[in-house]
C-alpha cells in the first residue's frame, strides 16, 4: 500500500509526507466526540501504510483509509468512510464523494497541463497535418486507382481489376503474366503462345487501400480527440477532464498510426511507383489512357506532404 495524504485548502491541493504533519493542521484534535461536533465538510483524504485510529471517540479503530473532516467550529481531525456515514450521514456522503471528484479534476488538469507543456505544437501541428491530408484530397486521389475514375485521374480497367484482386487478398507484389514463348506452327498444328507469371515489384502503399485502413481513414476520430484535449479550460467539466485526460495517455500512439496509414497513400501515389502498373498488358487504347491518368497522378504532393510530417515531432 502505498502512502497518500491529500488536503484541499482555498480550492488548491497539497500532499503530505507523512500523518505527524496532517496533526500539526491548524485545529487538528486526535479525540473527537460525534454528540458534540457539528459536521461541517470533507476535505481530504488519505491512505496510510500502517493503520492509524479513527478520530472519534466512540470509535478509535484503526484502519488505513480515512477522511479528513472540520467541524463547524473549525476543528479538525481523521474517520474512516464508515464513522462518516454512521455519525453525519447525507452530509458526509455527499462531502466525501465531492472531494473525490475534486481531486480527480484535479489530477486529470495535471495530466493535461503536463501534456501540453510537452508537447506545445502537437495539438497545432496535427491540425496542418490534417488539412494538408483534406486539401490534396488524398483518399478519393487513391481510390481511383480502383474505382471508374476521379476526374481527370482515369484508369484502365485490366490495372483497376488487377489491384482490385491484389486488395482483396492482401497481397502488395504486383506479378503479371508475360509471354516467354511465342505462338508458332508445326506440321499444321497451331501452338499458342506459353505464358508465366513474372514478378514485376512491390506496389508500395497498396494496404493504404486494404480494408482495415480504409476504414481507418474514413472514421478516424482523431480530430475530435485532439479537439478535446484542446478545448479544456478552467470551466470544463468533469467528465470532459476524465475524458480529455484518458486520451493524453493515448492519442501520440493514434497519431503515429495514423501518420503511418496516411503515408502509405502518398507512397501508393508516387509517380515511380504507379509506373510498375505499365507492366500490366494492355490494349493501345488503354495505353494512352495509362499515360493520362499519369500526367495528373499527385507525385508532387508526397514532397509537399512530407516537410509537414517532418514537422510533426512526437
Amino acid at each position: 500500500m502505498i502512502r497518500m495524504i491529500h488536503i484541499q485548502k482555498d480550492g488548491l491541493w497539497k500532499t503530505l509526507s507523512h500523518f505527524e504533519e496532517l496533526m500539526h493542521l491548524e485545529g487538528f484534535k486526535k479525540k473527537v466526540d460525534p454528540a458534540k461536533y457539528k459536521f461541517d465538510y470533507a476535505f481530504g483524504f488519505y491512505t496510510e501504510t500502517e493503520p492509524v485510529h479513527c478520530g472519534l471517540t466512540n470509535c478509535n479503530h484503526l484502519h488505513n483509509k480515512g477522511v479528513i473532516i472540520k467541524f463547524v467550529n473549525g476543528d479538525v481531525t481523521n474517520i474512516g468512510h464508515i464513522c462518516g456515514k454512521k455519525h453525519y450521514s447525507v452530509e458526509f456522503s455527499d462531502s466525501h464523494r465531492s472531494i473525490n471528484q475534486s481531486f480527480s479534476d484535479h489530477v486529470n488538469k495535471q495530466t493535461i497541463d503536463e501534456f501540453k507543456r510537452s508537447n506545445p505544437t502537437f495539438i497545432n501541428d496535427f491540425k496542418v497535418f490534417e488539412q494538408g491530408v483534406k486539401k490534396h484530397d488524398l483518399y478519393n486521389k487513391c481510390a481511383s486507382l480502383i474505382k471508374h475514375g476521379y476526374k481527370n485521374f482515369p484508369v484502365p480497367s485490366p490495372i483497376r481489376e488487377k489491384l482490385l484482386s491484389m486488395i482483396s487478398t492482401e497481397f502488395t507484389t504486383l506479378e503479371v503474366q508475360k509471354k516467354v514463348k511465342k505462338g508458332y506452327m508445326d506440321d499444321g498444328i497451331v501452338h499458342d503462345p506459353r505464358y508465366s507469371e513474372v514478378r514485376v515489384g512491390e506496389i508500395k502503399g497498396l494496404d493504404f487501400l486494404f480494408e482495415k485502413n480504409r476504414r481507418h481513414i474514413l472514421l478516424n476520430d482523431l480530430n475530435e480527440s485532439i479537439s478535446s484535449i484542446s478545448s479544456i479550460n478552467e470551466d470544463s467539466d468533469s467528465a470532459d477532464l476524465k475524458v480529455a485526460a484518458n486520451l493524453c495517455g493515448s492519442i501520440i500512439s493514434q497519431v503515429e498510426q495514423h501518420m503511418k496509414v496516411v503515408n502509405k497513400g502518398f507512397d501508393l501515389m508516387k509517380r515511380s511507383n504507379l509506373n510498375q502498373l505499365s507492366e500490366i498488358e494492355l490494349d493501345p487504347k488503354e495505353k494512352k489512357q495509362l499515360k493520362r491518368g499519369f500526367a495528373h497522378n499527385p507525385s508532387k504532393i508526397h514532397i509537399k506532404q512530407s516537410k509537414i510530417l517532418i514537422s510533426l515531432v512526437i
